[in-house]
């Protein structure tokens, strides 16, 4: 008898806890903690409970990446050659 082949499927996560976003963005868990504070980032109540576990959407992580400052030397400009 053939055995059904097993497919499987890895969906990204819509939203990490704090300590997973820091380390994505790269950056120390405090400082993540500070920008969710701050309203900079904004977090997520996994429930009601006044102690339940943040999570930080993935979009919001792209969003305030995205509005940071372009750092280092400019690519050159080849529309001119």
């Amino acid at each position: 008898m053939e055995q059904a082949a097993e497919i499987v499927v890895q969906i990204p996560p819509l939203a990490v806890r704090p300590e997973v976003a820091a380390a994505m963005l790269g950056l120390g868990e405090s400082t993540l903690r500070e920008l969710l504070r701050s309203g900079a980032i904004r977090g997520r109540k996994a429930g009601d409970c006044p102690r339940s576990a943040v999570l930080v959407p993935i979009a919001e992580l792209e969003r305030w990446l995205h509005g940071r400052p372009v750092t280092g030397p400019a690519a050159p400009d080849r529309s001119t050659t």
